[in-house]
């Protein structure tokens, strides 16, 4: 049996779902990938195991020293033993120096390579003159750039100067599991299952339950995202775009509020189901809302979304179908949880309605077709 395949994956520093799944995917389509991974948070070989994805670790035998003094020449063995069609890399903006230098050796060996970008492009303002002259020179070497929101486009085509031919559009998609049960029983759960960033508005949810609970005092918010002890919380990035809330500022607004009891914290989870089958409704009061992974999910589960009514929200949630898209206000927020929450048979139908979308939309099997198709186009083929 050939040990060649078609993808070398390379700057995850974690492997989760909403990545992983992808190559998982691309399985059925007969395009096999290798990931290699420093895993520094622990999460690479739990989607190892849970999706069958191919792995290698960084050594690390001898801490940082054996990860460049071996992790490098490891990566031209990986290159030289799988031979694959071309180099994946993640978020060149945000790797560090190890991947930085990864990336470096494989544009000066002219490696094919195709950089998928999942956000980094949004810190392209805070980076330094060099950086931004290594990226561009990367990225007009780069075979594609496959990115996975629509505002991207116009940032790579004005920072990099790159022909809008060379970019690709490859938005969050997400499995299509058995049929959920929509049914819900006892206190009613408002759900925010997304990063503590400040963009994202999660105070915006604490300041709604506090309309709820005026009039269901047993109705319960549920925040889910924390990241303990990240140095992402502190004062160094407040003012950055990656800014985060951390759980205490969040919980003494609770309880200046008076729904301390009401808002409830939970850490990051890389098992997102067991909340997503407990709650009446999902919101998601974002400054950006397309194409979020977390949202895909609840709405694949039959929970309906409560959003914000920013551009692109449109393509994900029907107003008053799927969910609500609503004015970025804790008292809209509110009053749609309250409609729901007091209209079962909308509730339900709404969620039976956000499914319909996913399955007809947002689906991870399409996303593995497309995939293909934009590899096939610009890495494989002899034109490209």
């Amino acid at each position: 049996m050939s040990h060649k395949i078609d993808i070398l994956v390379i700057g995850l520093e974690h492997v989760l779902p909403k990545v992983a799944n992808w190559y998982a995917a691309l399985e059925a389509e007969n395009i096999h990938t290798v990931i290699y991974s420093l895993d520094q948070f622990g999460l690479t070989r739990k989607m190892r195991a849970k999706l069958g994805v191919r792995v290698f670790f960084v050594p690390e035998f001898l801490g940082v020293v054996s990860r460049w003094l071996v992790g490098i020449p490891f990566l031209i063995f990986l290159l030289c033993w799988f031979r694959p069609r071309h180099v994946e890399v993640y978020d060149p903006e945000i790797a560090g120096r190890f991947w930085s230098a990864c990336i470096e050796l494989l544009r000066r060996l002219r490696v094919k390579l195709v950089i998928l970008n999942r956000g980094g492009a949004f810190g392209y303002d805070e980076q330094s003159p060099q950086k931004k002259l290594w990226l561009a020179r990367l990225y007009h070497d780069a075979r594609c750039v496959i990115y996975k929101e629509l505002y991207m486009k116009a940032l790579f085509i004005k920072a990099y100067g790159l022909e809008a031919n060379k970019l690709a559009l490859v938005h969050n998609r997400v499995q299509v599991r058995a049929e959920p049960s929509v049914e819900r029983s006892g206190k009613p759960i408002a759900l925010y299952l997304n990063n503590f960033r400040r963009w994202k508005r999660p105070d915006l949810c604490v300041q709604a339950a506090a309309w709820v609970c005026q009039q269901i005092p047993d109705a319960e918010f549920w925040l889910v995202g924390d990241i303990p002890n990240s140095e992402l919380a502190t004062d160094k990035h407040r003012d950055s775009v990656w800014s985060y809330f951390d759980r205490a500022e969040l919980q003494a607004q609770a309880e200046a509020l008076g729904v301390g009891s009401q808002v409830k914290f939970f850490d990051f989870t890389d098992d997102p189901m067991q909340y997503y089958e407990q709650a009446w409704v999902f919101l998601f009061p974002s400054d950006l809302v397309f194409c979020n992974f977390s949202l895909l999910e609840a709405m694949e589960r039959g929970v309906p979304a409560i959003i914000s009514d920013v551009q692109d929200g449109e393509k994900i949630v029907d107003d008053g179908v799927a969910g609500f898209r609503t004015p970025q206000t804790s008292q809209a927020i509110a009053e749609r949880a309250l409609e729901l929450f007091g209209d079962e048979a909308k509730r339900r139908s709404m969620g039976f309605a956000a499914r319909k979308k996913i399955i007809d939309d947002y689906n991870l099997s399409d996303m593995a077709r497309a995939l293909a198709q934009i590899y096939w186009k610009h890495a494989w083929s002899r034109d490209a």
